[in-house]
């Protein structure tokens, strides 16, 4: 999606985190982490995510070497799109919210 906010941490979800814009293709880079972490965690921020809600459970962090050797894409529960991963990159799926689901959004 062009124009997603996306909210970045590395191994915990500590803080603020880092936030990425997507552009115009609906690609965003991802800044360059401090340390040698094992997993990334991602939250978008300004459209409806596609993985499934988890209320209680922890947030879903994707593993970097499995990002790193041949790519990752997240859950899409909003539809049936085939996508190809390449090394170093990691797919999300999010569609554009309804009215209704900003009513009940916490901010992160």
């Amino acid at each position: 999606m062009q124009g997603a906010h996306v909210q970045v941490w590395y191994d915990e979800p500590a803080g603020p985190g880092v936030e990425v814009s997507t552009g115009p293709a609906g690609f965003a880079s991802m800044p360059a982490p401090v340390g040698d972490p094992l997993r990334i965690l991602v939250a978008v921020a300004n459209f409806a995510d596609c993985r499934r809600a988890r209320r209680y459970d922890p947030p879903v962090g994707y593993n970097m070497s499995e990002i790193a050797k041949g790519g990752l894409s997240a859950e899409n529960t909003c539809g049936q799109v085939a996508e190809r991963t390449k090394p170093g990159e990691l797919v999300l799926f999010a569609r554009p919210s309804k009215w209704y689901e900003q009513l009940n959004k916490t901010p992160q």
